[in-house]
């Protein structure tokens, strides 16, 4: 019997590991590194030419990967450890609103 998930991990449940390099893939990963795969074999097709594909397959996917499974840094701000593909889109809209500059407020360790 499975384990219910909670509601701030939706769409982070593994769906397999790549073996060898031990990397999780979920439903978060599949979002972000299906399209970047996509794109690599379009550049595939109309160049014709392989080392060109596997060029963009492999350049793509280590971009998009760690932008959609790591989080901002904690010490960054007081709202930290926030998805990346959440904090990017969050700024998106803030920008889209008329808001300006975004003002986050750091934290100051005691030192």
């Amino acid at each position: 019997m499975g384990h219910p998930v909670p509601k701030d991990l939706k769409g982070e449940e593994r769906l397999f590991v790549l073996p060898g390099l031990n990397l999780p893939i979920n439903k978060k990963s599949a979002l972000y590194n299906g399209p970047a795969s996509l794109i690599a074999v379009a550049i595939g097709q109309v160049t014709g030419n392989q080392i060109a594909f596997l060029t963009f397959f492999v350049l793509l996917n280590v971009i998009a990967y760690p932008f959609g499974n790591s989080k901002r840094s904690r010490k960054k701000f007081d709202n930290g450890f926030m998805n990346n593909d959440k904090y990017v889109k969050q700024l998106m809209l803030w920008k889209i609103r008329g808001g300006g500059n975004v003002y986050l407020s750091h934290r100051f360790d005691k030192e």
